[in-house]
């Protein structure tokens, strides 16, 4: 919420700028009505349409790729005690807010019931287009929608026809719709003085236009004595439009000013380069942090809950791009799946191995020799690559400093950074793809940003003995001494998929019996679930052969009404034992479904399969 109000009210402050500066003073009276209506539209969207559309932004080609091992550990001593600070003063905040947006919509509500008083105890009678109030209150002519209030005890002479004849102008116009608009507008931005000159310089126009055409027909003198004569401040009404208020002296400056020359109309284009900046400047700021966000499980659609622990391949050789799946396949030969039509393996993937490149169809392969942080020259090998993540964590830690707000929320986690380590040893690209919250994200970026400021170069990767482009992940850990090792290790035990959803009751395979106790019977699923595998199964010939072992992961998903749907292979060790395992999978009769709410629902696992060989016999798990 409170990024939103910044933003609107920032885009609110920027564009009234542009108004104030270039167009307050033309002539073109509707056309600068038009502009303060799409200036506060188009505040109260942007920050709404910046995460939606997606800008591009150049990068490097890449096409190899490394990790950088090593965790990056940023502790505090510890974790501050007693009242949260921060969530008090927030709340504070949102309290006076709220506080602030009820007395501006009572006001408001006042507004109209005192017109509704006017309207109800006034006589009324119908005009050509209108409805004439005439009432035994004090008070200034004024019109609201197709109604012009008129006071017995405010004395018009002969002037009544040209006061008729303004408000006309502002009923024909709708005008009354730009106020209640406005004033609704305000009293969600209150806070924010902006508002104040908007509605006056909506008003203003409103005035300037009616002046305008009533001086077509009537002379200007007469009618700026009539102003005159009627200035006053202290009995309009609000919600309104008044022929005499507080804006006289700018009225009769307008009446009495060159109309604007065509050529002035070119202003009204800069508003287009204003706005793009304001896309380009929230979405850069809004990019900051990747958050994670999730469906509760319901029966009545196709929301699917995953328990399931994918973990990063130790060793890679190369990971391969096509248009349904990503194969990631270590150096021990084992092949993870991430399919490109679940948003779950997406984020996953993005999380382990960094953003996508552009790559359709094609390999990303893994440098020969990864890049390396400089300082250790004098050293080789193993050595080498040690002291360069030494030199890389001492860097980076000497960099980033944990933000006293985000301690005082006592917010912890891991933030994980993908950058580009060009040919030239230069740094491009830096992308947080990970983050407990956005000044963390912000703080690590900053990290790595200020290596080319630094004229830090590194030693970029090698390929076939060839500088190349390289992309890195670098997993920085954010935590307080008394919960450091809460956390995992290693990026590579980070799942996208996330936290397990909580249901009810999990899947079970279809002969489980009931039994009181739920633990035990899920128990009893599984070792039916081994038996049932360990009779289905065939270890591959060629497996055999080259005496293969490993485990094979089958995603699968329950449907609410036990059906086994999507299964698909979700990591291979290849020679025909993921199809194997894949083929058995498909084999399994009607499972009883999860439950969740007391409703059957929409589960997803991923089941391993064991491949083992022992005295030339088969054994599956």
């Amino acid at each position: 919420m409170w990024t939103y109000l910044l933003q609107s009210s920032t885009a609110l402050i920027v564009l009234y700028t542009l108004y104030y500066a270039l167009l307050e003073n033309l002539t073109f009276f509707r056309s600068n009505r038009v502009f303060l209506l799409f200036s506060i539209i188009t505040a109260l969207i942007i920050p709404v349409l910046v995460p939606v559309i997606k800008l591009e932004h150049e990068s490097i080609p890449v096409i190899y790729w490394s990790d950088l091992s090593e965790v990056l550990d940023i502790t505090v001593r510890e974790k501050p005690a007693g009242l949260d600070i921060y969530n008090l003063i927030l709340d504070g905040l949102s309290a006076i807010y709220f506080v602030g947006v009820v007395l501006i919509i009572l006001r408001m509500v006042a507004g109209l019931f005192r017109i509704y008083k006017y309207a109800i105890n006034g006589n009324i009678s119908r005009k050509n287009g209108y409805r004439l109030v005439t009432t035994n209150e004090v008070h200034l002519p004024f019109s609201f929608f197709s109604y012009i209030f008129i006071s017995k005890k405010v004395p018009l002479s002969d002037n009544l026809n040209t006061v008729l004849d303004h408000e006309k102008i502002h009923i024909s116009n709708w005008h009354t719709i730009d106020i209640i608009f406005v004033e609704f507008v305000h009293a969600f931005f209150w806070f924010n003085p902006i508002m104040i000159f908007y509605k006056r310089a909506l008003r203003q126009s409103h005035e300037f236009l009616a002046d305008h055409l009533i001086c077509k027909s009537f002379p200007s003198k007469n009618y700026i004595r009539l102003l005159l004569a009627g200035s006053t401040s202290n009995l309009e009404v609000s919600l309104t439009n008044h022929f005499f208020n507080s804006q006289i002296k700018n009225r009769i400056a307008m009446l009495s000013k060159s109309k604007s020359s065509r050529t002035s109309v070119w202003n009204y284009t800069l508003v287009v380069p204003f706005v793009l900046v304001l896309f380009l400047f929230f979405s850069s700021s809004s990019g900051a942090a990747n958050f994670h966000t999730r469906q509760e499980i319901s029966p009545d659609n196709d929301t699917v809950t995953w328990f399931s622990n994918p973990v990063m391949l130790p060793g890679l050789k190369n990971i391969y791009f096509g248009k349904e799946v990503i194969k990631v396949t270590g150096k021990d030969g084992k092949i993870m799946s991430f399919y490109t039509d679940n948003d779950g393996d997406m984020q996953e993937f993005k999380n382990m191995y960094g953003p996508m490149p552009k790559i359709n169809n094609g390999l990303l392969h893994v440098v020969d020799e990864k890049p390396r942080f400089p300082g250790c020259e004098h050293l080789a090998d193993q050595e080498q690559e040690d002291c360069s993540n030494n030199n890389l964590v001492s860097y980076v830690r000497g960099h980033i400093l944990y933000p006293e707000i985000v301690k005082l929320k006592g917010v912890s986690g891991m933030c994980v950074a993908s950058f580009v380590v060009t040919k030239e040893g230069t740094i491009k690209d830096i992308i947080i793809l990970k983050t407990p919250d956005p000044l963390i994200g912000d703080q690590v970026k900053k990290a790595v940003e200020s290596m080319n400021g630094n004229n830090i170069k590194w030693h970029p990767g090698l390929k076939n003995g060839e500088p190349v482009n390289t992309m890195l992940t670098l997993p920085v850990r954010f935590a307080f001494e008394d919960n450091k090792n809460e956390d995992n290790p290693s990026v590579s035990s980070q799942s996208a998929v996330g936290h397990i959803e909580t249901i009810d009751e999990m899947p079970l395979f279809y002969q489980t019996p009931d039994m009181d106790n739920f633990i035990e019977r899920v128990g009893l699923s599984f070792r039916l679930i081994d038996n049932f595998i360990t009779s289905n199964l065939t270890y591959p010939e060629e497996a055999k052969l080259k005496r293969v072992e490993g485990k094979c992961i089958i995603r699968l998903v329950i449907d609410a009404d036990g059906n086994l749907k999507d299964a698909m292979i979700r990591q291979d060790i290849g020679y025909g034992c993921g199809s194997a395992a894949l083929d058995v999978i498909r084999k399994m009769p009607k499972w009883i479904p999860g439950n969740k709410n007391g409703k059957p629902c929409n589960t997803g696992l991923e089941l391993p399969v064991v491949f083992k060989l022992e005295n030339k016999t088969l054994k599956e798990k």
